[in-house]
């Protein structure tokens, strides 16, 4: 149940279109993000996600809004927080408890064949400081708590802390 949970979370990773016709368009570097997880930093900063881009901070706002980082480099680390912002600036915690439909928290480290998820001991508070009105504003906050890491070949799995900030990008 957990791999169908974590595979459609994998799903809200996006990827749009750059809007060339707009004069607004930032310049690479506008948008970045720098986690810390188990003691490593992960880190990406660049411009408008686009499909041809390695990588992306990308906030889409929806019913249940979902906020996507991922580097395309190696270790090729991927984010997904589903349904954590669908009420604007502030704290938001994902637990146990939140409903896999609203809130989630999803992502891998490809070369390292591990996942991550929440756990039973595990909280994370995404709080959002700023969110812009138009469409490829800045979305910014931050991340703190404690995920649980599974690896998908020998299934063992450990709980690792996590905390960082974001710059994202407004997607609609």
């Amino acid at each position: 149940m957990k791999f169908i949970y974590l595979l459609t979370l994998s799903l809200y990773f996006v990827g749009c279109q750059k809007d060339s016709n707009s004069k607004n368009n930032p310049t690479n570097g506008s948008y970045a993000f720098s986690i810390n997880l188990e003691g490593k930093s992960h880190s990406w900063t660049g411009g408008i996600p686009a499909p041809s881009e390695t990588g992306q901070c990308a906030y889409v706002p929806s019913t249940t809004a979902t906020l996507s980082m991922a580097i395309g480099t190696q270790p090729n680390l991927q984010f997904a927080f589903v349904g954590i912002i669908p009420l604007g600036i502030g704290s938001y915690k994902i637990d146990k408890n939140s409903n896999p439909a609203e809130k989630g928290i999803g992502g891998n480290i490809t070369s390292q064949n591990e996942i991550f998820t929440i756990g039973d001991n595990n909280i994370v508070t995404i709080t959002i400081d700023k969110i812009a009105n138009n469409k490829n504003g800045e979305v910014s906050g931050t991340i703190v708590g404690s995920i649980t890491i599974i690896n998908s070949k020998t299934l063992s799995s450990r709980d690792a802390n996590i905390n960082g900030s974001f710059r994202a990008c407004k997607m609609h």
